[in-house]
């Protein structure tokens, strides 16, 4: 949507803007990129988050809902790497016929 520089946008406009910004902003969490595409100055956009509770809840929701997906995934990835961890260890101890700690044996479930 191109407009003359300094030119004020009708609230619809604002409330299409706020739409695609949404839109976008759960996919990806690069601002500035996003801003570009859809031609909104940053200073516009954190503007818009100054003076709209609502436009601002909604971007914290999703900026919530990415960090706890990213902390599930980190999570995740710590639990297998200890697994894979004591695994590596009764292993090497199995190897030189050593006793394996109660720790590292597999729990049958």
């Amino acid at each position: 949507m191109k407009r003359a520089r300094g030119q004020r946008l009708k609230w619809r406009q604002r409330r299409d803007l706020k739409r695609a910004f949404l839109k976008q902003y759960q996919a990806r969490p690069n601002v500035a990129a996003i801003c570009r595409e859809i031609g909104v100055a940053r200073g516009t956009l954190y503007a818009w988050l100054a003076r709209d509770p609502r436009f601002a809840a909604d971007v914290r929701a999703i900026r919530f809902a990415r960090e706890v997906e990213e902390e599930a995934a980190f999570q995740r990835w710590l639990r297998r790497a200890e697994q894979e961890n004591q695994e590596r260890q009764a292993r090497i101890l199995a190897k030189y016929r050593l006793p394996i700690p109660l720790a590292l044996r597999r729990r049958r479930t």
